[in-house]
């Protein structure tokens, strides 16, 4: 019987134990989380007590300095050199307008001319015709425009007249139409009517030999209205033509205003701050400026309103009570500086002011 053992030798082999890999570390993120939280907060916690206990806070507007050209007396506005956007310097033309005289005035004005300069009145018969040849261009330049106005309304007076008899619209409102259609008819024919008696003086002018002639006309308040002066308006600053408020051949009044110069040589803001921060800030200090797109400079404050005024409707919330605010004027460090503020005129500025 055969031996079922075939181990005969201890084996010559030796196993060595395999060594087990050392655990890896396993990322705690809650604890992360936790601490960058924690790190957020801080730095808010932090960044709003710096704000809120050694910094003021306002808000401002970038302005130029705005010109607004009047006349001391009602005139007609005759043409405009300059149009919105234009640079003009000291001492440019405007715009030429046309001032009259008083009856009085005009009366002696021509007996003046008449005695003084010798009976030289070719020259006064050339600048009278030359202002009323004026007020014939001005006088067609309105009918023209009243005739249109008339062209536009007589759809509207047909559309009208149609639902007053459908009783969709009640008579008072076609009495209304009716009526503006009148007013635009009857200055139609005033005007026309005035200009034929215009063009019968120039030619009373043309024929006018001796001084007698222009006195009788003169008596006879032909020409009464007609004589004046024609003007030239210069500007007088350095800036840019901001707005035109006016059209040619319009009559302006002393109370209109005609036209705007910005000067851009005078830019500032004004800033609104708030009554309970009054003693941290004064003329002559510095403060730090934010525009919209970012950029950060420095200003100077140099004037203080006083009193409070509102705070300006654009800064308000809706249905927020007005704020009552202390306005100032900060001015840039340097020339360059107001060169680069130009850019954000009638913008927003964020204004900063260390406390101590």
């Amino acid at each position: 019987m055969k031996s079922m053992q075939f181990r005969r030798k201890d084996s010559v082999l030796r196993v060595v134990p395999e060594k087990k890999p050392a655990p890896k570390k396993q990322t705690n993120y809650d604890r992360l989380i936790y601490f960058a939280v924690l790190a957020v907060l801080g730095s808010c916690g932090i960044v709003y007590v710096t704000n809120k206990f050694l910094f003021i806070h306002a808000q401002g507007q970038v302005l130029l300095d705005n010109v607004m050209v009047r006349l001391a007396d009602d005139s007609r506005l005759l043409k405009f050199y300059k149009q919105e956007g234009a640079t003009v310097h000291a001492g440019d033309s405007l715009f030429m307008y046309f001032m009259e005289e008083p009856m009085s005035s005009q009366t002696k004005t021509v007996n003046s001319s008449s005695t003084e300069n010798g009976g030289d009145k070719d020259n006064w018969i050339v600048r009278e015709k030359f202002r009323i040849e004026t007020k014939i261009e001005m006088n067609k330049s309105e009918v023209d425009e009243k005739r249109s106005l008339l062209y536009k309304n007589n759809p509207e007076l047909q559309r009208v007249k149609n639902l007053v008899m459908l009783d969709a619209l009640p008579y008072a409102r076609l009495e209304s139409v009716q009526k503006y259609s009148d007013e635009l008819t009857a200055d139609i024919s005033r005007l026309t009517a005035e200009n034929e008696q215009l063009q019968t003086l120039a030619d009373n002018l043309n024929s006018a030999n001796s001084g007698g002639d222009i006195q009788s006309l003169l008596q006879n308040g032909q020409l009464s209205g007609l004589l004046g002066t024609a003007k030239v308006f210069y500007s007088p600053v350095d800036g840019t033509v901001n707005r035109i408020y006016r059209s040619e051949f319009e009559t302006a009044l002393k109370s209109d205003d005609i036209m705007s110069v910005q000067r851009t040589d005078r830019i500032f803001i004004k800033a609104y701050f708030d009554p309970s921060d009054v003693n941290y800030f004064k003329e002559d200090d510095l403060v730090s400026l934010k525009f919209p797109n970012g950029t950060k400079t420095k200003g100077i404050i140099k004037r203080l309103y006083l009193g409070t005024y509102p705070m300006p409707v654009e800064f308000q919330k809706k249905y927020e009570p007005t704020r009552r605010t202390v306005a100032a004027d900060i001015y840039p460090l340097s020339e360059n500086a107001a060169k680069d503020w130009v850019v954000f005129h009638m913008l927003a500025v964020d204004i900063d002011k260390f406390k101590y």
